[in-house]
């Protein structure tokens, strides 16, 4: 099982910036990546999934969604994964 440090360089290595790291209660062994957005600018939580599993081959990505939410509310990128 991978620890936070190793799942920081994963994301530093797959060059993303996220809002938050942290573990599922739900699926154990997995990991949550979100990042909050206003406008997309092209980005996707497809697209830092896609970025993630060149970085290491090893990972499995669980799920990827585009969480939209009306304002005043944050929306946000999630990406579910194991390695």
């Amino acid at each position: 099982m991978a620890t936070k440090k190793e799942i920081e360089a994963l994301i530093q290595k797959a060059n993303l910036h996220t809002d938050s790291i942290g573990k599922s209660r739900k699926e154990p062994g997995a990991w949550i990546l979100k990042k909050t957005f206003f406008y997309t600018h092209g980005c996707s939580a497809h697209k830092m999934a896609d970025a993630l599993k060149a970085a290491d081959p090893r990972v499995e990505i669980i799920s990827a969604e585009d969480v939209w939410k009306s304002w005043p509310t944050e929306s946000y990128f999630e990406v579910r994964f194991t390695i």
